[in-house]
């Protein structure tokens, strides 16, 4: 078989065996698969090994001893170290690169493996000849793209979906893309997002990285150093040419909805955590006095109407500074808290 197709088996039974996207561990599967062919000075694996090559080449047949499951178990034994010092998945990459990998698949061949070398009679699978693999025919290219194909699905399962989450982050750098991965893994991580842009209210350019606190649709609530609030999107403050997204730390993000009853808003903030955000409605008697502050450069986290305040992950200094010595007549609201 092609060294292209020793090289996917052996990398996809890897990662599906062991459920990993590991790219050491792969790479090493990869490397394990071409041990079976360093007994001869012919094979790729061979002319990089050449002295190596050249002795097994010169001892033993092709297809034998390096084919053997003996080997197999040999050189598995040998490497247990890599196992116990490192890392186990590490170690059982080897045996199976070198055995599924490498091994196996010549078996399907029309030579044939001495898989169970030092017996030299060949392995030779299935029974009739016409269906055995051909080295570079159309059937052989047909198993290179299956494996490859169960290579990717097992990796982008093994990591959650993070081949998938990364190559969307690669190729489709917009909020859309982004507010995907923040529903995705905004709920246990910290998320980040560059950004490169317009605000749409000053037409100054932005190129910074926020912190992302929400994601409705294609739009981003985000935080700016400074606290502030922004929201990216269509309707936002912000008009993006480039969202990257950055997974960062794991968070434990509390979030609970409260029905609010008639008190005073002071008792009610004392009842909230220091690092709560706060989204919801809250019914306020005489709200017409109560003066909302606008701005168009930033997203207010409190706003407002002649019945009700609109809170928007605000914190509760900041309903505090707007609502003041105000009375809650009801509410609904969530409140969500952050800790690393």
């Amino acid at each position: 078989m092609m060294i292209t197709t020793h090289i996917a088996i052996g990398m996809s039974a890897t990662s599906l065996i062991l459920g990993t996207s590991n790219p050491w561990i792969l790479l090493l599967a990869m490397v394990t698969s071409q041990i079976p062919d360093m007994d001869t000075t012919k094979s790729i694996a061979g002319r990089i090994v050449y002295p190596l090559a050249l002795f097994i080449e010169s001892r033993y047949a092709h297809r034998t001893i390096t084919h053997s499951i003996y080997a197999v178990a040999a050189i598995a034994i040998l490497t247990i170290p890599i196992g116990y010092f490192l890392d186990w998945k590490l170690w059982a990459a080897i045996p199976i690169g070198h055995l599924i990998g490498g091994a196996l698949p010549d078996c399907f061949t029309k030579k044939g493996a001495a898989i169970f070398y030092p017996d030299t009679r060949p392995v030779v699978v299935p029974g009739n000849p016409k269906a055995r693999i051909i080295s570079g025919s159309v059937a052989e290219y047909w198993i290179l793209s299956g494996a490859i194909v169960l290579l990717v699905v097992s990796c982008n399962l093994a990591s959650s979906g993070g081949i998938t989450d990364q190559f969307g982050q690669a190729f489709f750098k917009d909020s859309g893309t982004a507010a995907a991965t923040v529903r995705k893994h905004g709920s246990t991580h910290q998320i980040w997002v560059d950004i490169e842009g317009t605000n749409t209210a000053t037409s100054k350019k932005i190129k910074d990285r926020f912190e992302v606190l929400d994601a409705v649709g294609d739009n981003l609530t985000i935080l700016d150093t400074e606290k502030n609030l922004l929201k990216v999107g269509l309707s936002g403050q912000i008009k993006s040419t480039s969202v990257k997204v950055v997974v960062g730390d794991a968070l434990t993000i509390s979030s609970r909805e409260l029905v609010v009853g008639e008190m005073a808003i002071v008792d009610w903030i004392r009842s909230l955590p220091e690092n709560a955000m706060v989204s919801g409605t809250l019914k306020i008697e005489d709200a017409e006095d109560v003066r909302f502050p606008k701005s168009l450069q930033y997203l207010e986290p409190v706003t407002g109407s002649s019945t009700e305040a609109v809170l928007d992950h605000a914190r509760p200094d900041q309903i505090k500074r707007v609502l003041g010595d105000s009375w809650v007549l009801s509410g609904k609201v969530v409140v969500k808290s952050r800790d690393k």
